[in-house]
């Protein structure tokens, strides 16, 4: 991470906040000539150009633009108005693949890139958690129950045999929540399901009989991908309930009793407990470790005072001494949990705890301002400004998240929020270089990074304006979102030969940012050595197999995981080559630009292969994708951040014959607040902005926004493809 970074509070005092960043500034002018639109040779192939786009392309080389909204046709032969028609790119790769089609000129954006890794990710951990952790899961639950049961029976004493109750039944609810049809001890049966009922229907926050704290029952319900199956499903709130319930160690709600008999339970099942680990392993070259401890650290702490932990009678655990010197025991070793300390979080043992992400751990230096300043009339800027993407950027050293962020609060708690930042980046400079290499999830962090520094002296003019420094900020916004949505449930809150003529590609052009490309190349060979040293099987969905409640299942992979990752560097070591290239002044090759011109469909593919389909069905057919990141409570709110449709960018970039006006597509970014109990999966959220409900764009990216313009005109001779090409049927475009 680059440890360099303006105080704000500086910035502040001086009143640099309170003006547009976005606003064409010096170096804008500068470029300005770079812009003579008498020199662009092809804008006449984009109608409905105003003096509005034309100001744009002048002042800063680009505008973006939202797609031409959706048109109701009337009905062959009786004037009625058809139901709507679908004339609308719902992924990036389909304006390439449009662009393809008309011979019009592309604008390879790092979105494309980060959507497609999105993707890749998203794919690789769901295939595994539906294939490989579930059934692993349910392995080590069960053998962990009839171990729990086990020493339940053998307690005498009335305060043994409760703890010992209530130990059981949190394990036998994982298990239950995980399979249906999970054979429990009939002790613990009805209250079992009793605390089932109350996971699924996912309303309120109450404590539950096991724990003496209170859960969030809304967050476990089933968001991100894991409504798409039954098994996932199941998974998410098996593992909600693990990673959110703990037992504390410390304060009134302490509970020793419980963390000594889940310490005994896991010592005594050896199957159950290196299980749990595996799969905390596995699952952490994701998202990292977990946050809270485990019930390791409550065997450690118990061999100290016995040696026979493992065949322990649960009455000798719950020893007035031996409890007594537990408790010292972990009140040095357990540690306060990194998300909600600055809120009285106490010391807790959890079975597969939720991941601090550093990031939203940085955000957290935002609760006091925020609670200070909240008030119901300013929710709806204020807790999507610090808890939304623009506060991640800020605490990573963004200084035009910074000024945007601090823009949208109001003069008496400025100054708190840019303490807060101060704070928060001082904390993300203090970490450890490997902090960002060894999990997925902080290496695209780091891989984002790029997008929020000023760009190299030498990139070309249109990095150099402010304009575009907003638009790169949108980038990341979209990338992050993104990532929240393929971790929701861990974080803390190719080709074919025809006949078709290929005609001379278009100019076309990659965003020069190469350091993004490589960093999100480096995140993939890391995970898939982290996955490959862990002895994930990678051929773990095969052709005919079953689901883990041994259900036929005839889908089958297109491609293994291995070649899924090899068409993923292939894709983005390329991209990062002409990236460098580009910045380096060279021209691109006449291979470069065919392989820019048909990059759409080259994305298509790879998006086919994660899909593990030949047709990328309802569910993957759309990017749009949703996560909530931050809960108000007060109000019973949260913060959802996501993605919509693809909108479009246009820009000037250079051509062996002069400047030519391109064309790419950049993520759609929302933040919006949503009662919290009725948090938006996926398919709500495609729903919402199919029926033209969905939030509109963040003010801040107002600046770089023009009026929709007309569909391309076409070529006299289209450019057909025999693969998959279903962005060149896209109309609107």
């Amino acid at each position: 991470m680059k440890k360099t970074c303006r105080p704000l509070m500086l910035l502040l005092l001086a009143g640099c906040v309170a003006k547009s960043r976005a606003a064409p500034g010096a170096r804008d002018q500068q470029a300005k000539g770079t812009w003579d639109l008498a020199r662009v040779a092809n804008l006449e192939r984009l109608p409905g150009l105003t003096t509005q786009h034309r100001k744009l392309l002048e002042g800063q080389g680009f505008f973006s633009v939202s797609q031409n909204p959706l048109r109701k046709k009337p009905s062959a032969g009786t004037g009625e108005p058809e139901a709507r028609s679908e004339t609308q790119a719902t992924h990036l790769f389909h304006v390439y693949e449009r662009n393809d089609y008309l011979r019009f000129p592309s604008f390879i954006t790092v979105d494309l890139a980060i959507d497609t890794t999105h993707a890749y990710f998203d794919a690789l951990l769901r295939d595994l958690e539906e294939y490989q952790l579930g059934s692993n899961l349910a392995k080590a639950l069960t053998d962990l129950v009839a171990e729990a049961e086990k020493v339940r029976a053998s307690a005498t004493t009335a305060e043994a045999r409760e703890a010992a109750t209530r130990v059981t039944t949190f394990l036998a609810v994982g298990l239950r929540l995980l399979r249906e049809k999970a054979a429990l001890p009939a002790s613990v049966r009805a209250e079992t399901e009793k605390i089932v009922k109350l996971v699924v229907a996912a309303q309120g926050t109450s404590p539950v009989a096991v724990t003496k704290s209170r859960i969030d029952l809304t967050q476990t319900k089933p968001r991100g991908h894991y409504t798409r199956s039954k098994p996932l499903e199941r998974y998410f709130r098996a593992m909600s309930w693990l990673g959110m319930v703990g037992f504390a160690v410390e304060g009134p709600e302490a509970d020793l009793p419980a963390v000594a008999l889940l310490g005994r339970v896991w010592a005594g099942s050896s199957k159950g407990s290196d299980g749990i680990r595996k799969l905390m392993d596995v699952t952490a070259a994701f998202v990292g470790p977990a946050d809270a401890a485990g019930p390791d650290v409550g065997v450690v702490a118990l061999q100290k005072q016995m040696s026979a932990l493992a065949s322990a009678s649960p009455d000798v655990l719950l020893g007035k001494d031996l409890l007594a010197a537990l408790a010292k025991e972990l009140a040095s070793t357990v540690p306060v949990p990194r998300i909600g300390a600055g809120q009285g979080a106490r010391r807790q043992v959890r079975l597969s705890g939720r991941r601090a992400f550093e990031d939203a751990v940085a955000m957290e230096s935002f609760i006091g301002p925020l609670i200070a300043q909240a008030k119901p009339g300013n929710l709806e800027n204020l807790v999507p400004a610090t808890m939304g993407a623009r506060g991640a950027a800020a605490m990573l050293g963004s200084e035009l998240a910074g000024y945007t962020l601090l823009s949208s609060v109001s003069e008496p708690g400025r100054a708190a929020f840019a303490t807060s930042i101060e704070a928060g980046r001082r904390g993300i400079l203090s970490l450890p270089a490997d902090r960002w290499s060894n999990d997925a999830y902080h290496a695209t962090l780091l891989a984002l990074r790029p997008l929020l520094d000023p760009p190299p002296a030498g990139a070309p003019a249109l990095l150099h304006t402010d304009a575009w420094r907003l638009r790169a900020l949108q980038a990341f916004a979209g990338g992050w979102a993104e990532l929240r949505h393929d971790t929701i449930l861990y974080g803390e809150q190719s080709g074919a030969e025809c006949d078709f003529e290929d005609y001379e590609p278009p100019p076309g052009w990659v965003e020069p940012v190469p350091e993004l490309y490589q960093r999100l190349a480096t995140m993939v060979r890391n995970l898939q050595k982290r996955l490959n040293a862990d002895g994930i099987n990678w051929g773990f969905h095969p052709k005919g197999g079953r689901d883990e409640e041994g259900t036929p299942d005839a889908r089958a992979m297109t491609e293994s995981p291995a070649q899924k990752t090899k068409g993923l560097l292939g894709l983005l070591d390329e991209l990062a080559r002409m990236a460098e290239d580009e910045r380096q002044g060279k021209p691109l090759s006449a291979k470069d630009c065919e392989a820019i011109t048909t990059l759409g469909g080259a994305v298509e593919w790879l998006f086919m292969a994660f899909a593990n389909s030949d047709l990328l069905d309802k569910r993957d057919a759309d990017m749009a994708v949703v996560a909530d990141v931050f809960t108000w409570r007060p109000s019973g709110q949260a913060l959802q951040v996501g993605v919509a449709r693809p909108d479009l960018i246009y820009a000037i970039i250079p051509s062996p014959n002069g400047p030519v006006l391109a064309r790419g597509a950049v993520m759609a970014y929302r933040e919006f607040l949503q009662p919290s109990s009725d948090r938006l999966t996926d398919e709500a959220w495609r729903e919402m902005i199919a029926a033209g409900r969905a939030p509109p764009r963040p003010d801040w990216l107002a600046s770089i926004y023009a009026d929709a313009v007309g569909p391309v005109k076409p070529h006299k001779q289209p450019q057909y493809r025999c693969g998959p090409s279903t962005g060149a049927r896209v109309q609107g475009l």
